[in-house]
């Protein structure tokens, strides 16, 4: 049977191919969040053009790039707000949540991936570890894929400081219940500002891949939520070594410095003016119809 639309969703390692398997046989490609080419080298754009009919994208910043390089793009919202309206955090959550932990709960947030929480975890340990010397009242709760939890466990034996793995809790609920939060960039980074929460956002890597993006970014800024509002909203860096120092220094600021604190709250609330709305999942099978 002839297949009349071909719609990749993410994952560009894979999906390039399919796009130009479908093109060699003149079928239309829609392809639904492409290679964030912003962060991970503009290079892919050349190949987008050739293999894509249209890219449906879900960050606004995006638009200008594809224009530059020529490839038709559509921008139609990022789906997470399609899902945080479908399932928002749980208010009863939220509360126990603030009940058993208190007013000062940080929230940690390590990673997706195996090898992410092996990087960052003694970052956020040690870092967690000084916080509590210089403010005793803290509480440590993380949230991360059942995946992963093992191996976080791991980790926490005989670690210094006490945190707990939260599991069956969405990262938008320990986000609401956290006064702060210590985050590994990515999308997670967008569901904690979604509840306004000020964060401070790390990436540890090895120092050639330290190279190789700095050579390839075409953004000022590592996080999303960063790139979203164009300046530093939230503290970022990538990092290739423990630096815990800066991590514990940026914390502390937060959670001594109200006014910071309440200022960092209201360029997040800025910044997802407009852009965290639902409705992206229709936006984008209504550009994807256009095409078959």
């Amino acid at each position: 049977h002839r297949v009349d639309l071909v719609v990749p969703v993410d994952f560009g390692g894979f999906n390039m191919y399919l796009c130009r398997a479908a093109t060699a046989r003149r079928v239309p490609v829609f392809y639904y969040i492409p290679p964030q080419v912003w962060a991970h080298g503009t290079y892919r754009l050349k190949k987008l053009k050739k293999w894509v009919s249209r890219a449906g994208l879900i960050y606004p910043f995006e638009s200008e790039l594809y224009r530059r390089y020529g490839v038709e793009a559509e921008y139609v919202g990022h789906p997470l707000f399609d899902e945080i309206e479908r399932d928002p955090p749980s208010e009863r959550v939220v509360a126990e949540l603030k009940h058993r932990f208190g007013s000062s709960l940080i929230g940690v947030f390590p990673g997706s991936r195996r090898q992410e929480v092996r990087a960052h975890l003694p970052v956020v340990l040690e870092s967690c570890r000084r916080i509590r010397s210089a403010v005793p009242g803290v509480s440590f709760a993380a949230v991360c894929p059942s995946g992963v939890v093992p191996v976080v466990r791991e980790h926490l034996k005989g670690a210094a400081t006490e945190m707990t793995v939260l599991e069956g809790v969405k990262p938008t609920e320990l986000a609401r219940a956290s006064r702060l939060c210590i985050a590994k960039s990515g999308t997670v980074t967008l569901e904690v500002a979604s509840q306004l929460t000020p964060m401070v956002i790390f990436y540890r890597v090895s120092p050639l891949l330290m190279f190789l993006a700095r050579a390839m970014t075409a953004t000022a800024h590592m996080s999303v939520v960063n790139t979203l509002a164009g300046r530093t909203i939230c503290p970022e860096r990538p990092m290739t070594s423990c630096d815990v120092e800066w991590v514990t220094r940026e914390a502390l600021r937060f959670l001594r410095d109200e006014a910071a604190r309440r200022e960092c709250r209201n360029e997040l609330r800025r910044a997802l003016d407009g852009f965290a709305v639902a409705g992206a999942s229709a936006r984008a099978a209504r550009s994807a119809l256009e095409l078959s």
